[in-house]
């Protein structure tokens, strides 16, 4: 496996100062006494080197190694203390949202139930001015029908009294008329014994001539005899 390395790490000094051309490829003596392939161009002074194997290649190595502990370790620390953070904070926010949620809901349904109250009240209040309504009404109009029954029956008793007077009239004229008649017949008595009456004196005065002659006839007669 090639590695790169900066080139300060080869000990020739000769070979570390030395520019190299493109495309070529050297052999290096380090200190570990690993061989290292070094691309051309690269080499150049603060330039990277590629090293196969050797102590070079210890440290890539251990690169992983540290960066993965440590991205365990913050990883691992960071999401806990963050996560455990956020959700207790998250949790106690949650509690002050429901707690304050259920309380307006709880308040609210109070007031719903007082407003209940206050309509069942005026239920109550209506049921009993209906009470009222129809006891007044009720009372007006039975004391206003007894009435009205009152007057009827005085003037059936005034009708009665009026019948009655009717009938005492009728009465009266019945007496009356009948006096009346009888005086008629006594007048019509009186009248065909006048008449009568009357008659007897027309008849008397008619015959009174004859009578006197009569009795002048019967004086001359006497007289004759007597003379």
């Amino acid at each position: 496996m090639l590695t790169i390395v900066e080139a300060t790490e080869i000990d020739d000094p000769a070979i570390r100062h030395q520019k190299w051309p493109q495309s070529v490829i050297i052999e290096a003596e380090l200190e570990a006494g690993a061989t290292a392939e070094v691309v051309a161009g690269a080499a150049t002074e603060g330039a990277a080197a590629k090293v196969e194997s050797g102590a070079a290649a210890e440290k890539p190595e251990q690169q992983p190694e540290v960066d993965a502990g440590a991205a365990t370790e913050v990883d691992a620390g960071t999401a806990t203390e963050v996560d455990a953070g956020t959700a207790a904070e998250v949790d106690s926010a949650t509690t002050e949202v429901d707690a304050g949620a259920a309380t307006e809901v709880d308040a609210g349904a109070a007031e719903l139930d007082s407003a209940t109250t206050e309509v069942d009240a005026g239920a109550t209040e209506l049921d009993s001015a209906t009470t009222e309504a129809t006891t007044e009404v009720d009372a007006g109009a039975a004391t206003e029908v007894d009435s009205a029954t009152t007057e009827a029956t005085a003037g059936a008793a005034e009708l009665d009294s009026a019948t009655t007077e009717v009938t005492a009239g009728a009465a009266v004229l019945s007496s009356r008329a009948g006096s009346t008649a009888a005086e008629l017949e006594s007048a019509d008595a009186k009248v065909a014994g006048d008449t009568e009456l009357s008659t007897e004196s027309v008849s008397a005065r008619t015959a009174a001539p004859e009578v006197e002659a009569a009795e002048t006839d019967e004086e001359a007669a006497d007289t004759d005899e007597a003379t």
